[in-house]
């Protein structure tokens, strides 16, 4: 996840991969908004990272806790 990798890389990211793991979590959340779904938990240890290739690419996950819900837009 994020965090972890975070830890030991922080001097290692580069200005491209910052902003694309932050485009991947911005493109996953809005995703998830489209549908009436508010994730509720973003933090470092909620974004897993994997390997497209030779990028460093992001997914939000911990939506199977508590703080993860639907929205009813009727109301």
């Amino acid at each position: 996840n994020l965090e972890i990798w975070g830890q030991g890389n922080r001097e290692h990211m580069n200005l491209k991969t910052v902003l694309r793991l932050m485009l991947d979590v911005t493109e996953g959340l809005s995703a998830l908004h489209q549908e009436g779904i508010l994730h509720r938990n973003i933090k470092p240890s909620n974004i897993l990272l994997y390997l497209d290739g030779n990028t460093v690419r992001a997914k939000l996950a911990g939506m199977n806790t508590p703080t993860f819900s639907m929205v009813n837009y009727f109301n």
